[in-house]
């Protein structure tokens, strides 16, 4: 076995080389590894979707190597120094995972970091936020997932918080109750979704 375990090492640091040129380090090949097993080390990549209900996330490598991890109450989302909900994550998401082996053998994501989130990468590429003042009535509110429907004059939009939200914010949020009439100001998205930027 350890033989077998140093001839994949082997060829994961040539094959470092030969991915210099595609602009993904030899940091990135040993994460995707896993620690060869998979256990006791990190999975990076974006996240592809995360499903409640199974308490899984899926992660896309640098490789598109999609990688599937069990999740609970006990794992850590961290962002910014700030602690969050796995339900908080959205798709494009990058990530780095530490990953452990769970009750049943299987993967489990111990603490997962926010490198970069999926709005942080749309302000880098466009170099603006597209922001503005939205005025309606609330819809449903999910409390899980941090999200509200706000339905408009101009249309009805699915209105999430911020990983940043501030207490303020994160309390006005929590006695939202569908009928109540609100002012927000929110960065558009796309595809009707709003991200919270304040409450006015």
């Amino acid at each position: 076995m350890k033989r077998a375990r140093w001839a994949v090492l082997a060829l994961a640091l040539l094959s470092a080389d030969g991915c210099a040129s595609m602009g993904v380090g030899l940091e990135d090949v040993l994460g995707e590894i896993g620690g060869i097993d998979g256990m006791g080390s990190d999975v990076r990549g974006e996240v592809d979707w995360v499903d409640t209900r199974r308490q899984e996330i899926e992660v896309s490598s640098s490789f598109r190597q999609r990688t599937r991890l069990a999740y609970d109450s006990r794992t850590q989302v961290i962002y910014r120094g700030e602690r969050y909900s796995v339900s908080s994550l959205e798709t494009g998401d990058r990530v780095s995972i530490q990953v452990e082996q769970g009750r049943r053998g299987e993967r489990y994501a111990r603490q997962i970091r926010v490198e970069q989130t999926s709005r942080d990468q749309r302000d880098d590429r466009s170099g603006q936020v597209r922001s503005g003042r939205f005025d309606g009535q609330v819809g449903w509110v999910d409390s899980d997932r941090g999200r509200f429907e706000l339905r408009t004059s101009r249309g009805t939009y699915t209105v999430s918080l911020p990983y940043n939200a501030d207490r303020s914010t994160v309390d006005r949020f929590r006695r939202l109750r569908s009928g109540n009439t609100v002012r927000i100001q929110g960065e558009m998205l796309g595809n009707g979704r709003v991200e919270l930027d304040r409450f006015i």
